[in-house]
């Protein structure tokens, strides 16, 4: 008898309920394993190439996979795994099928002699399920990731927080080398509470010998934010297991620097942080989808730039000064916590600053800090969030948890640890019933100041301090001979901060030809331009758009200026 429509649509139906619910690694076996290497004879158990059969159960698999060392001399010399514990990267499972999935992540020269296994035909769907397997330890049941979210990404409604074809740069050999974590998936923001995770992860560094780090440069994704500790010591890390962690990474670590967004981290001459030979990395990362309607996929990359052991004459040194004892109740209205700085039993007698920021999630309003009396009082006030570089008298930039400002002290901030610093914070919580602590996800609350800091000045050179924003953009910026206010423009960007396009609105009171804006990084590099600009004079300001997804997350400045000598200029946040 035919068999009608409704009969094969159910099939279907039932054969695609049976794959949601299908284990990640039971789907790689049946859907990569068996279909791509067991058929085709090369990984069957009675011709298993290179040593490695993919048939048998599910733990019989893993166990000839996991931890296990590559036959390859080459990769045996690179210390790449059949599968590495929790690092794709490092795993010949990965790197055998990436095949352009992760296009800046290669094999090395013959570590696939002949280049049998490009020819495999895997769906980036399945590379992604092998990557994200690795990702979170391999485990033989459950799903390692939800498969309807990457099969949702991977059918078109995805977005990528940094162009897996365009990453960022690795450090020419020699300098030094780049960290890569991810991707982390998470779902649209559907409803109040915002999607986000906080994951912790161990990450070897392999190095053969102590070194020390004078730059890195972090690229956070979409991270709120990405703290980098070090293990210190051995056995402190072999407690921890592999993979991306949702649990905190137990003591025994210190920080070495932390990212609210992505930036560069060049320490002052004479300065360096030390890592120690086959020392242990937990990249503690933030990870949260600003989208309403698409799955994010994140990567976190950290290029580290390295120096010889002991080129420093000082270790540089970081903290994060909490102050858990938050309780923000709904519909209160603005409620402000304050909190002193001293007797920290992790900073010496004397300290010296290099650079403060601050930390809070969505609700905060805002942070500062200021040096504490020997009565207890506020002294000099040290660092405002809501204005420009985090200095308490420059411009007045508004509060962007997101982005906190960093500053740079003039020549190290000097702190006696028995009087110390007072902290303060401000928040507002008209959503989340019946009131808000602290917690982890954007949804709860954090009130930290982070610190680089020196224990003694011996041997360093002073390094200049931060500045306000009229005196670094006319360091900065290509200005015009002249400026007459009479002529100026009047220039709004929305939104501020912004994320892939923004509109830019420009105002003027006389009629202007050939106008150009001119938007550039901190480098002073030009990186977007829109000329012969004719404005109008009148009262509604003239609307033109600003195309952003090219760019780097962080902070712009602009330059809108006109062949009359008439300019203005501003700040533009990327995120």
């Amino acid at each position: 008898m035919q068999k009608s429509y409704f009969y094969y649509a159910c099939l279907l139906f039932l054969n695609l309920a049976a794959s949601a619910q299908q284990g990640t690694f039971d789907r790689i076996i049946t859907q990569v394993f068996n279909a791509q290497c067991n058929n085709a004879g090369c990984h069957a158990a009675a011709s298993a190439a290179g040593g490695l059969s993919l048939e048998g159960t599910p733990a019989q698999i893993r166990a000839a996979l996991y931890d296990v060392n590559a036959t390859n001399a080459v990769s045996q010399a690179a210390n790449n795994k059949r599968v590495f514990p929790g690092h794709p990267y490092r795993s010949k499972l990965f790197m055998l099928v990436n095949n352009g999935l992760s296009p800046h992540e290669t094999l090395l020269p013959e570590e696939d002699p002949g280049n049998i296994h490009a020819g495999i035909n895997i769906s980036n769907l399945h590379k992604e399920l092998i990557r994200q397997w690795i990702l979170f330890n391999c485990p033989t049941t459950g799903q390692a990731v939800s498969h309807s979210m990457l099969e949702e990404f991977y059918s078109g409604n995805g977005i990528w927080a940094t162009d897996p074809a365009n990453p960022p740069a690795k450090p020419a050999p020699g300098e030094g080398f780049q960290i890569h974590l991810g991707p982390i998936f998470l779902p649209p923001w559907q409803g109040a509470a915002q999607p986000d995770e906080e994951y912790h992860y161990k990450y070897a560094t392999l190095l053969p010998q102590n070194i020390e780090i004078h730059r890195l440069e972090g690229n956070i994704g979409s991270s709120h934010h990405m703290i980098m500790f070090r293990y210190n010591n051995t056995n402190n890390a072999n407690s921890i297991p592999w993979g991306l962690q949702q649990n905190e990474m137990g003591g025994g670590r210190s920080m070495i620097a932390a990212f609210g967004q992505s930036a560069t981290v060049s320490l002052p001459q004479g300065t360096a942080f030390r890592w120690y030979a086959n020392s242990f990395l937990d990249l503690n990362t933030h990870v949260v989808n600003y989208s309403t309607t698409a799955v994010l996929a994140t990567d976190v990359y950290v290029n580290v730039y390295t120096q010889p052991f002991n080129t420093a004459a000082q270790e540089m040194k970081t903290t994060l000064l909490i102050n858990p004892a938050l309780f923000i109740p709904y519909g209160a209205g603005l409620q402000t916590f304050t909190a002193d700085i001293r007797n920290n039993a992790s900073l010496p007698s004397t300290y010296y600053v290099w650079q403060m920021s601050s930390h809070t999630h969505r609700f905060g309003q805002s942070f500062n800090v200021w040096r504490r009396n020997t009565d207890g009082t506020k002294g000099e006030h040290l660092y405002n969030a809501n204005k420009y570089n985090g200095i308490p008298e420059c411009e007045e930039i508004g509060y962007d948890y997101q982005h906190p400002p960093n500053r740079i002290f003039d020549g190290y901030l000097q702190v006696q640890n028995s009087v110390g610093m007072i902290q303060e914070a401000t928040y507002l919580n008209n959503e989340i019933q019946p009131f808000i602590t602290w917690g982890n996800t954007v949804n709860d609350e954090m009130m930290i100041t982070g610190i680089f800091y020196l224990e003694s000045l011996n041997g360093v050179t002073l390094p200049d301090g931060s500045v306000c924003f009229a005196e670094e953009i006319a360091t900065v910026l290509p200005q015009p001979n002249t400026y007459n206010p009479t002529e100026a423009f009047s220039v709004n960007i929305v939104p501020n901060p912004a994320a892939q396009q923004a509109t830019l609105s420009i105002g003027t009171k006389k009629p202007v030809q050939d106008a150009t804006f001119t938007l550039y990084n901190l480098m002073g590099e030009a990186v977007l331009q829109i000329s012969a600009l004719n404005l109008d004079a009148g009262s509604a300001p003239q609307e033109f758009p600003l195309h952003l997804s090219g760019l780097a997350r962080g902070m712009y400045l602009y330059l809108l200026s006109s062949n009359n000598g008439s300019f203005t200029t501003g700040k533009l946040m990327v995120k």
